[in-house]
């Protein structure tokens, strides 16, 4: 299945591998759901982001999957 990481309105995809180098884009007053396939990188991103000082972060449980399927 390819899933289309723009899908959604308004959505912004930084792979959390590249979050180290792309953090500096995203404004720290604005709120954050983050997702991914399983759960498990949007989790590692959310830890990495809250120590960089993110307080306005949370995971979308049951992933990218999950939404396109509430969506079709």
């Amino acid at each position: 299945m390819w899933i289309d990481y723009n899908a959604i309105e308004g959505s912004q995809h930084i792979y959390v591998g590249h979050l180290n180098e792309r953090w500096h884009e995203l404004d720290q007053s604005r709120h954050y759901t983050l997702m991914c396939a399983s759960g498990a990188r949007a989790t590692i991103a959310a830890g990495w982001l809250a120590s960089r000082g993110f307080e306005n972060i949370d995971i979308y449980l049951g992933s990218m999957g999950a939404w396109q399927a509430t969506h079709e």
